[in-house]
């Protein structure tokens, strides 16, 4: 199954009941109490809040968080959103509570006359099926109207809550409660747009036996969930405790590239890092990295077996420019046996244009690519918005097609491998720099030297370099940020992971 699907909440819901003896009103009861903390964040009461419900549990949420505002002293007013009612049984218990404290639901001409201090999206929630029919119009027209500020409740109306698609008649949020569970197509365009900040709240259903009953195998990159990836160290560890790094980056025209995948690995952790390249690379890395252990290698050179011997984890194609000699390094690499593989930049074209991606299937490593949206439509042969309109398809479907992890870089990076995704919440478009992807590759192919298992190296790596850009982000702009600065800030950000 993957991600929550919305036939999927209702058989959570269901179970939660059942085996965990929590019934539906205490879940949503739990619903409104979280939506109403949202609005409270946003303003003071006794501000005016009008709710927005539909006819399901979406619904009924709103009308207990309409009850809960109530009691918090504002003057919290709902509106038949659908002139549906209550459907649910749990639903029409919060709104028989609504109508003692408030009276009858709003209609939707009697809401367009109540402007309002926050309107709230109970509407459909992941109920929602795209495209909205054309009757909907007029409630988008109101509910944009109604307020200055926004709160959805689980995702936006006309937001879809898998693959992130938007429609036309889309109500943007200013903040997105999601309910348990988080709903990934929030993470990735065009929905980022359109939902604000995104919250999850804890009602109690993201348990392990929930995740085990029903196969959820998707998970939100925070610093809560990337801490569990931490490479542990001990104290009576050496360097040969964890694990020697090749990096097989840069050229003379790219020198730049290596030195930032190389400080990149340096502030992960790996015991020894050899640096194999153009003596014109060397010569700029011995300075200022001079950590290294820097190995000659002609750029037309065939790939010795001495230098790839033992390593616990290799680099290639970071800066190394497009060749004939990169791709048969490449072959090399892919036909011997030998520690995991990170395939990024130059040997991702050489990988999409000369050897085919079907090399892929018979690597005997174990194989991470790094691609941006361009390199990824190289590789599946399509353009980069086919790429961007389904990333989460098609990185899940990619890696469990060729056996390999996918790190789909963007907003909203996916990593996949096998059955498990991960979806980052954090980054900038101050990453948006050339030299960027450079230091995440060096990072990630560290962490998988050190030991860690190639999917939970790529997901703390990815994780951490979005949330070092945004600390430099705040310091610098989001235009002044360099990413030589990355790899320094990320080890910040790690130490206090760490704490």
């Amino acid at each position: 199954m993957g991600e929550i699907t919305p036939a999927l909440t209702q058989k959570i819901d269901a179970f939660a009941e059942r085996e965990l003896h929590i019934p539906v009103e205490t879940l949503m009861g739990r619903a409104g109490d979280a939506v109403a903390a949202a609005v409270a964040a946003l303003t003071p009461p006794p501000a005016r809040i009008l709710l927005f419900c539909g006819g399901g549990n979406n619904g009924g949420d709103g009308y207990a968080a309409a009850c809960r505002l109530t009691a918090m002293g504002y003057r919290a007013l709902c509106v038949d959103a659908l002139g549906a009612g209550q459907r649910s049984e749990a639903g029409r218990r919060f709104l028989a509570e609504y109508r003692r404290l408030s009276g009858e639901p709003l209609s939707l001409r009697e809401a367009a006359a109540m402007p309002s201090a926050v309107c709230v999206d109970a509407v459909l929630g992941t109920g929602a099926r795209l495209p909205l029919p054309p009757s909907f119009a007029e409630l988008s027209e109101v509910m944009r109207a109604a307020a200055p500020l926004h709160v959805a409740v689980d995702l936006p109306l006309g937001v879809d809550a898998e693959g992130g698609a938007v429609d036309a008649l889309a109500v943007p949020a200013d903040e997105t409660v999601c309910l348990g569970f988080a709903k990934v197509g929030l993470y990735s365009y065009p929905a980022r747009a359109f939902v604000g900040r995104v919250t999850v709240a804890d009602l109690g259903l993201d348990t392990p036996a929930v995740r085990a009953a029903f196969g959820i195998t998707s998970h939100l990159l925070t610093s809560k969930t990337v801490r569990p990836f931490l490479p542990k160290r001990v104290a009576d560890s050496h360097k040969g405790s964890y694990g020697h790094l090749l990096l097989l980056v840069g050229s003379h025209a790219y020198r730049g590239a290596a030195l930032l995948a190389a400080k990149g690995a340096l502030r992960m952790g790996a015991g020894l890092i050899t640096l194999a390249s153009d003596e014109s690379v060397l010569r700029g890395a011995l300075p200022l990295l001079p950590e290294l252990i820097l190995t000659p290698l002609d750029g037309e050179a065939p790939l010795p077996d001495a230098i790839v011997r033992g390593k616990s984890a290799v680099l290639l194609g970071s800066g190394s420019g497009v060749s004939e000699a990169l791709a048969a390094r490449l072959t090399a690499l892919l036909t011997s046996e030998g520690g995991p593989l990170v395939i990024d930049a130059d040997g991702l074209t050489v990988l999409a244009e000369r050897l085919g991606v079907d090399a892929l299937k018979t690597s005997k490593r174990k194989v991470v690519l790094t691609p941006h949206p361009g390199e990824m439509a190289r590789l599946v042969g399509t353009d980069v918005p086919t790429v961007q309109a389904d990333r989460l398809t098609l990185a899940r479907r990619f890696a469990a097609d060729y056996g390999v992890t996918l790190v789909l870089k963007g907003a909203g990076t996916v990593v996949a491998e096998g059955e498990r995704f991960y979806i980052n919440t954090s980054g900038t478009p101050a990453l948006a720099k050339g030299g960027s992807g450079d230091v995440l590759a060096g990072a990630i192919a560290s962490l998988i030297a050190t030991g860690l298992p190639p999917a939970e190296a790529a997901a703390l790596a990815v994780w951490l370099h979005g949330a070092a850009g945004e600390r430099l982000a705040a310091v610098h702009s989001s235009l002044g940020v360099r990413p030589f600065e990355l790899a320094d800030a990320m080890a910040g950000v790690l130490s206090e992971v760490e704490a």
